[in-house]
């Protein structure tokens, strides 16, 4: 999996994410494909800086889109969506990596 790397010379225009969770709740897949330039390079970097190889951050990326199509009509374009994609995200790692303890807060 490769992303486009992000430079002040190749931007991505920030997009306004909740009209696209709606255009994705009802199964347009232009909107996937306008969410996941955005957000799978966050969970990707997420995931890296947690403790993962880059394998295994693809891993959770895949992970987290395909949560994301095959739940997406149980999504709500009122709640955070990023906030969502974090949970499903520690979900993943969490089930691939069961003995890894839980994160300390304090």
């Amino acid at each position: 999996m490769s992303f486009v790397k992000i430079t002040p010379m190749n931007p991505i225009a920030p997009i306004d994410i909740p009209p696209l969770v709606n255009f994705l709740i009802n199964g347009d897949e232009k909107a996937f494909c306008s969410i996941f330039p955005q957000l799978g390079p966050k969970i990707y970097g997420t995931a890296r800086r947690i403790f993962f190889s880059q394998e295994s951050a693809e891993k959770i990326v895949q992970q987290v889109f395909l949560k994301i199509c095959k739940k997406r009509e149980h999504l709500k374009d009122d709640l955070s969506f990023e906030a969502n994609m974090i949970t499903i995200m520690l979900g993943s790692i969490l089930a691939n990596h069961p003995s890894m303890p839980p994160p300390d807060y304090n």
